[in-house]
């Protein structure tokens, strides 16, 4: 499957299946530019970062995340450096009134150069991200890096949905326990 540019003035994807038939969905407005419109979490603070170098799985997370209505605090990384970057406020992430540091961190564990593996475990190292979530996605029927990831310290491992349509079912799940029931010291923090 693959897809094609997004068009700022007339935001459509082609996604190609496995026949390598197109099909266009017209999509409200550019998921790549995270909407600032979006129903707020239980606090300002609450921002999420995912951590993902994979343009198609991209935009996958941001349309779900967005239907979700939870796209309104979101950042993006592409890389486990950039993340390591981001999560300890060094170069460009230095503002944190711009960058704040998360409570929930969506992790690809097969990320570039630094791996998902790599990142689990430096974050679990930081004792000011002791209480960050950190839920890791990973392929699904892969037991293994289940069991590592588990071992390492990731609150919740989910396997990427093969429908992308259940994505937007499994962000909406995401956010009723992780964002709203869950009792977090994170959510607590000045």
């Amino acid at each position: 499957m693959g897809l094609s540019p997004i068009n700022e003035d007339n935001p459509q994807l082609a996604i190609r299946d496995e026949r390598n038939k197109v099909s266009h969905v017209k999509l409200e407005k550019n998921p790549l530019s995270v909407s600032r419109n979006a129903p707020r979490l239980r606090s300002s603070a609450q921002s999420i970062l995912l951590v993902e170098n994979d343009e198609n799985e991209l935009v996958f997370m941001t349309i779900a995340l967005e239907k979700a209505g939870i796209a309104s605090e979101l950042q993006v990384v592409k890389a486990g450096e950039q993340a390591i970057a981001y999560l300890s406020g060094h170069d460009e992430f230095v503002d944190r009134s711009q960058h704040p540091l998360p409570v929930l961190v969506f992790l690809n564990l097969k990320s570039s150069s630094a791996t998902g593996i790599d990142l689990l475990r430096w974050i679990r190292d930081q004792p000011k991200l002791d209480t960050v979530v950190v839920i890791a996605w990973v392929e699904p029927e892969n037991f293994s890096d289940v069991a590592l990831a588990c071992s390492l310290g990731a609150n919740s491992c989910l396997a990427k949905p093969s429908p992308r349509i259940e994505l937007v079912e499994m962000m909406e799940l995401v956010k009723r326990y992780w964002l709203h029931l869950n009792q977090s010291a994170a959510a607590n923090l000045e």
